[in-house]
């Protein structure tokens, strides 16, 4: 709900005349009409039948703006006119008017909601159209490894990876809530298989979810320096160098190229005992 302010410049504030009635203009206004329109009604409510300057007066709006909002409050059907003489006077309806405001709101949303199921098909045409061309997104920091994370959560089918593990544990934004990432994936049941970068010999304490499989090579021999992961159609990169940069690519083509070229490199490594985490 937000809080009903004078933006009337130097006009009255209206809560000098209303002091007790912040909370009713407050709900005018979440019901979708202005500020000043609720100031308008208000007045009107108490003053009924009602000249304009009158109006004007109550409510700290200048004459000329309180015509406008009267007029827009008559198109409401919650304020009518009626006349004294030869005067023109202004009549705030009944609060149980206000049901028609809701009535029309939502006579619109529903017209809108047509409108819209109509035009979904042609959306989604467009849409599909564009499904050929790869998507690719880039996040910095440690916002970007939460949204990928999440991403990489979405997917489903076999995680593959390629990971510099040297890197990875020498980058404080990546091991922050590794261990909570590793048990959503390990209580998930996802397959994981990776082939690990390391100038380590000794690889026996590698950090990866429970029941992953893993194969260590050596970085001199492939000195690799970003990660890889590729999961559905999905291609995630992290490089590590300067502020973490973390690249997400959707695309069929290129996921299924990649995953190829990750299983010849795995058939390749098949001399290199399988390590289960």
């Amino acid at each position: 709900m937000r809080a009903v302010g004078n933006r009337m410049g130097d006009e009255k504030p209206f809560l000098l005349y209303f002091p007790n009635m912040n909370h009713l203009a407050l709900e005018l206004v979440n019901l979708g009409l202005s500020e000043k329109e609720a100031v308008v009604y208000l007045a009107l409510l108490e003053l009924s039948p009602a000249a304009v300057q009158d109006v004007a007066a109550k409510a700290g709006v200048n004459r000329t703006t309180t015509y406008l909002l009267i007029d827009a409050l008559m198109r409401r059907g919650i304020v009518s006119t009626t006349t004294h003489g030869k005067k023109q006077l202004f009549v705030a309806e009944p609060p149980e008017r206000l049901l028609t405001v809701l009535r029309l709101q939502r006579r619109e949303l529903e017209e809108k909601e047509r409108e819209l199921m109509a035009a979904i098909p042609l959306l989604n045409a467009l849409h599909n159209s564009r499904k050929e061309k790869p998507q690719i997104r880039y996040f910095e920091g440690a916002e970007g490894v939460r949204t990928v994370r999440e991403l990489l959560s979405e997917e489903t089918g076999e995680c593959v990876q390629i990971v510099p593990v040297d890197e990875t544990n020498g980058t404080q934004m990546i091991l922050d809530r590794r261990a909570d990432h590793f048990a959503e994936l390990g209580e998930n049941g996802v397959p994981i298989r990776a082939l690990i970068v390391t100038a380590s010999p000794d690889a026996d304490q590698v950090a990866f979810p429970p029941n992953a499989r893993f194969r260590v090579i050596s970085a001199s021999e492939f000195p690799i320096r970003s990660e890889v992961t590729i999961r559905g159609n999905t291609v995630l990169l992290f490089s590590y160098k300067s502020n973490l940069l973390s690249v997400v690519i959707q695309s069929e083509e290129f996921a299924g190229t990649l995953r190829a070229l990750f299983n010849l490199a795995w058939k390749g490594t098949a001399d290199v005992p399988t390590r289960i985490a």
